[in-house]
């Protein structure tokens, strides 16, 4: 009996591999696409600036701003010996979307209630006044951050 049962499967087993069709893994037109896509995360490449830019009620706003290639921007600031107001009163991170107009003028969109222009140069930026004019007077040259 078991050699009977035995015999039977083994050729139900037979059968049911008979009516399969042998196929080639040929590829489909998604694996082609796949294939032929390269997928690669470009590299953002960073420009750090920083500086000490004057302040009215300490020594100075220590400011370092990363401009990254993907258009983003980030902003350390430390104002110096100023009064504390409480724990991080005098330490601030900002970032945002940054955009240039013309050829040398960053915008530091989204800054609304700080200088969110700058004229950018080889070596530096420098800051640009609320109405998005050249500060003048006597500090004018003070304005500056310094490429890293």
């Amino acid at each position: 009996m078991i050699k009977q049962l035995f015999a039977i499967g083994s050729l139900f087993m037979l059968a049911s591999c008979g009516n399969q069709q042998v196929t080639e893994d040929k590829p489909t037109v998604m694996d082609s696409v796949v294939a032929d896509t390269v997928v690669s995360t470009p590299a953002i490449t960073t420009t750090n600036y920083a500086g000490t830019l004057p302040c009215a009620d300490c020594a100075g706003i220590q400011t370092e701003l990363t401009l990254k290639s993907d258009s983003t921007w980030s902003m350390h600031i430390i104002y110096d010996k100023r009064p504390s107001k409480g724990p991080g009163s005098n330490e601030f991170n900002e970032s945002g979307k940054w955009m240039m107009h013309g050829n040398d003028t960053i915008h530091l969109m989204g800054r609304t209630d700080a200088p969110s222009m700058y004229i950018k140069t080889d070596s530096s930026l420098i800051q640009l006044g609320m109405d998005g004019k050249k500060i003048e007077g006597k500090l004018s040259e003070k304005y500056m951050l310094k490429k890293m």
